[in-house]
């Protein structure tokens, strides 16, 4: 079941490289750092569906993973992860103001809570490592929580 994991790191590495790297490389916004992600596929027809069919790939992939959990706690917060990463491969950012932009920030806000409540979750593993990670973003969690809900200046101005 672990490879399943590999594989859908794998491809949404790919996903983003494919995206980003085209928008630096080619569309002129090499270096832009003030751009997010779901921003980056908002740019271009192709890159939205582009990133709406890998993220099908990585869905169905994941749920399979999520179902064969033995934790319900992990069972349910995959599932949920894949239900807002669906909506949010559903509604791209668009460049401009929509509904549809309205949606992908309310679902990418749920998704990042879910994966803080993954992450709290899975941080207590016996392994160093894992627990580590968990914990560096669980605390990276919480800061961005916090920054996001404060509009923090040095925060807000760079998404």
């Amino acid at each position: 079941m672990k490879k399943l994991l590999w594989i859908v790191l794998a491809l949404f590495t790919i996903e983003v490289l494919g995206i980003v790297g085209y928008n630096w490389l080619a569309a002129g916004y090499a270096g832009n750092a003030t751009l997010t992600l779901s921003k980056y596929v908002g740019l271009n027809l192709w890159s939205c569906i582009a990133f709406g069919v890998m993220n099908l790939a990585i869905i169905v992939l994941f749920s399979i993973y999520s179902v064969h959990q033995k934790k319900l706690t992990h069972n349910l917060l995959g599932l949920l992860f894949c239900l807002c990463y669906l909506i949010l491969s559903l509604c791209p950012h668009l460049p401009y103001e929509s509904p549809v932009v309205t949606i992908h920030q309310i679902f990418a806000i749920t998704l990042f809570v879910i994966m803080l409540l993954s992450g709290i979750s899975l941080y207590n593993k016996n392994a160093k490592l894992p627990r580590l990670i968990c914990g560096i973003f669980i605390l990276f969690g919480l800061h961005f929580i916090f920054a996001y809900a404060n509009h923090l200046p040095y925060f807000m101005d760079d998404i």
